[in-house]
């Protein structure tokens, strides 16, 4: 299941994370990477390829990313898609490994 803008509201909420911007203050923000076709930061975690040659995709060695922007500054923050997703995922009580499912 994909992380919508309120569940990573909660979760920035449920996780203690500030909302006012490190840099200005500000707790005015934009989100980047919950809409199906919005651009994904993703941080690169690997700096040459493995033994045998180049990965199938770039995509190989990127971590996808959900960015917090300050709407003052521009100051961003990131926060990994993975830990966003499976924390909504258990929020909503979504059993990956049925396909979707509601888990019981």
């Amino acid at each position: 299941m994909r992380p919508t803008r309120e569940d990573f509201q909660a979760f920035i909420a449920q996780r203690g994370v500030a909302r006012a911007c490190p840099c200005c203050g500000s707790e005015g923000y934009f989100t980047g990477g919950l809409t199906e076709g919005e651009a994904i930061a993703g941080l690169i975690y690997a700096l040459s390829p493995p033994e045998g040659g180049m990965p199938a995709e770039a995509s190989d060695y990127m971590r996808p990313q959900i960015s917090m922007i300050c709407s003052n500054c521009g100051y961003v923050r990131l926060f990994d898609y993975q830990v966003v997703q499976e924390w909504a995922n258990y929020f909503h009580g979504v059993n990956e490994s049925t396909g979707g499912q509601r888990g019981s």
